[in-house]
């Protein structure tokens, strides 16, 4: 996916050098992008957990087009790619009571004070938007199609508790930071603004952890569902212009 839309941004910025003005020149921009903070909370599941995930290769490709240039300020078509990957086990304290079904063979696992996170997931970011350019800054906004593949899966004990996923959808996103340009080369920092994906418990073994629990971890899901959350990310472009 990556090495695709690697050649077709190249392949873009070869029609775009051949048909644009020339007074659009050193203004259009293709560049690599690093997400930083893309994190997913484990409080998510409501089991007191405090702690974090870190994506593992949170970065992309994207392309600026200026189509209407102005005496200080440019408007561009920004589009992209880019992919985040969550992947590893985080172990994280509870601060509430296991109570297994009598009988089930569970009882062991009322005295754990741990749960690990099993993360195995991965998130296509692609997006177009528009951007207002000035020399030294960048607003814009648009919609991201993102897409969610992979799960995770809560465990003590040796014994899995949980399994979820994320569900997204199309949805707008908000940017806007600083930038500098230095001849040809284009640096940017920037903050995006979207909304968070929405976790969907797929199973809970209630007879590990007791019917009221896995009742709360259901409801908990399910009142996040019905609302849009506020998710931030920084992220740094480089390129160059053309």
């Amino acid at each position: 996916m990556k090495r695709f839309c690697l050649i077709l941004l190249f392949l873009l910025a070869g029609v775009v050098i051949a048909f644009a003005e020339e007074n659009a020149r050193d203004q259009n921009r293709l560049y690599w992008l690093y997400e930083m903070g893309n994190s997913i909370p484990l409080s998510d599941f409501q089991l007191g957990a405090t702690e974090t995930i870190r994506d593992q290769d949170g970065n992309g490709f994207g392309m600026s087009w200026v189509f209407k240039k102005g005496k200080r300020i440019n408007a561009a078509l920004d589009f992209g790619t880019s992919r985040t990957i969550y992947q590893g086990t985080v172990q994280d304290g509870v601060t509430v009571d296991f109570v297994p079904q009598s009988g089930s063979g569970y009882e062991a696992i009322s005295s754990s004070t741990n749960v690990d996170y099993n993360f195995d997931m991965q998130f296509e970011n692609p997006y177009v938007g528009i951007s207002i350019i000035g020399e030294y800054f960048l607003l814009g906004g648009g919609r991201l199609y993102q897409k969610a593949t992979g799960d995770v899966t809560l465990s003590t004990e040796g014994v899995e508790l949980v399994t979820a996923h994320y569900n997204t959808h199309t949805q707008l996103y908000a940017q806007g930071g600083l930038q500098a340009q230095l001849d040809w080369l284009y640096l940017g920092l920037y903050l995006r603004a979207f909304e968070a994906p929405t976790l969907e418990i797929d199973s809970c073994n209630s007879k590990a952890v007791g019917k009221l629990l896995c009742s709360r971890i259901r409801g908990a899901a399910g009142n996040r569902s019905q609302q849009a959350t506020g998710f931030g990310e920084a992220l740094l472009h480089v390129g160059f212009l053309f």
